[in-house]
């Protein structure tokens, strides 16, 4: 029996658990979204507080083509100092566009002015970004590897004194050699010092997937045992073949 524990990839990880591990990434990456229309938001509101007003009058107006209705939108120009600035609104009228309005522009570079259309954008996108995550949250504790169940009926057939405690290990009885997993799944490494429940030729049951952990495993007679961590003792139920064992969540 060789001790040396390596980390095996659980190919048997149920399908909600991949989907669990998916939806975790979206969640990071929706909140990563959240956060950065958060500081986009804060920033645009520093541009709204500090730019300075100014007037500017309509130069000429262009027509604008949307979902077949005509609209209108303006060009302006405004002065600072003794220079003269284009501003091309983005505002769509359904009539000819305002002959005067207020721009606000960065006095340190005139060229660059405060588009309320940007803060509204963002708006949208941040709110909908929560909505998102929300929703993803929901989808992940509805999906929990806490909530998996698959149901495993194993026999104590080995035990090793070890320090506070015995290494208690367990054989999957349901699966055959001749299944193409069966040096990944046959045998389970686990802790105890419940010399009751754990004595050898017990069956027991219980849930892998209980604790959605990933399992790493050592070598044991010739193939693997995957080591149990964060199961208890109550975890594991004794099991009558002759009984219909229902092992609680």
């Amino acid at each position: 029996m060789d001790n040396n524990s390596t980390i095996l990839e659980n190919k048997e990880e149920p399908a909600k658990s991949k989907l669990h591990s998916f939806l975790t990434l979206l969640i990071v990456v929706t909140l990563l979204v959240i956060i950065t229309f958060i500081a986009l938001l804060i920033y645009d509101n520093k541009k709204y507080n500090t730019y300075k007003v100014t007037a500017a009058d309509m130069v000429d107006f262009e027509k604008v083509y949307k979902n077949g209705v005509t609209y209108y939108k303006g060009n302006y120009k405004y002065k600072v100092g003794k220079k003269e600035y284009i501003y091309k609104s983005d505002k769509l009228y359904t009539y000819t566009p305002d002959s005067i309005i207020q721009v606000k522009y960065n006095a340190s570079n005139p060229n660059d002015v405060y588009n309320e259309n940007d803060s509204k954008m963002f708006f949208i996108i941040l709110i909908s970004s929560i909505g998102v995550f929300i929703l993803l949250v929901i989808l992940k504790i509805a999906v929990s590897p806490s909530k998996v169940q698959e149901i495993v009926v194993v026999q104590v057939i080995e035990k090793v004194n070890c320090v506070g405690g015995q290494r208690i290990y367990l054989s999957n009885i349901n699966i055959p050699k001749t299944d193409p997993n069966y040096s990944t799944l046959k045998y389970f490494v686990y802790f105890s010092s419940n010399k009751e429940k754990f004595k050898v030729g017990n069956l027991l049951q219980f849930n892998i997937y209980k604790y959605g952990e990933g399992l790493t495993s050592e070598k044991y007679r010739s193939v693997y045992a995957r080591t149990i961590y964060n199961f208890k003792d109550d975890d594991f139920i004794i099991y009558n073949p002759n009984k219909n064992n229902e092992l609680q969540k």
